[in-house]
């Protein structure tokens, strides 16, 4: 009897498991952001640390929006392994509507702001207790589509 109510139990939660439970990242490597990246069949046109000693990559996509992505809370050892990404698109415009352009801006998943004569916007994206591979992508993939509706709402404005 103690057998054939193991055996259900058994069958109850493989029944419940989910058949594609996907790994979750609660910190990444710059490989595993470059492998999400070639995903979304988006190129890699440069990787480097800056002056700050903040490490980034530089991506383009198939339509021709570039964008970086910033490691942030990364450890010092290597491989370098981050708790945080800030992923931001600049787009430069004339000067004199720089505050007009940020007002016209009005998108909840991203930050704007103006810097060094540019439009900015950004999205941070926060590993603390995990994500999975698909939800980094759809990440990515959100800030995409706001970059690219961004340089929109900039073009039809006349900004440039």
């Amino acid at each position: 009897m103690n057998l054939l109510v193991a055996g259900g139990l058994f069958a109850a939660v493989m029944i419940a498991a989910p058949a594609s439970a996907q790994t979750v990242m609660t910190d990444f490597a710059f490989d595993d952001l470059r492998s999400v990246l070639a995903d979304l069949k988006d190129t890699v046109t440069d990787e480097d640390t800056n002056s700050e000693g903040v490490h980034f990559i530089e991506v383009k996509t198939e339509g021709g929006l570039s964008y970086v992505v910033y490691g942030r809370q990364c450890a010092t050892e290597k491989p370098l392994r981050c708790t945080g990404a800030q992923v931001m698109s600049s787009f430069t415009i004339k000067s004199a509507r720089l505050d007009e352009a940020i007002e016209a801006i009005d998108y909840a998943a991203v930050s704007d702001f103006a810097e060094d004569g540019e439009v900015k916007i950004s999205r941070y994206l926060i590993f603390d207790g995990g994500i999975t591979r698909e939800n980094l992508k759809t990440n990515l993939t959100v800030f995409r589509s706001i970059a690219d509706k961004t340089w929109d709402l900039l073009t039809d404005g006349g900004y440039f």
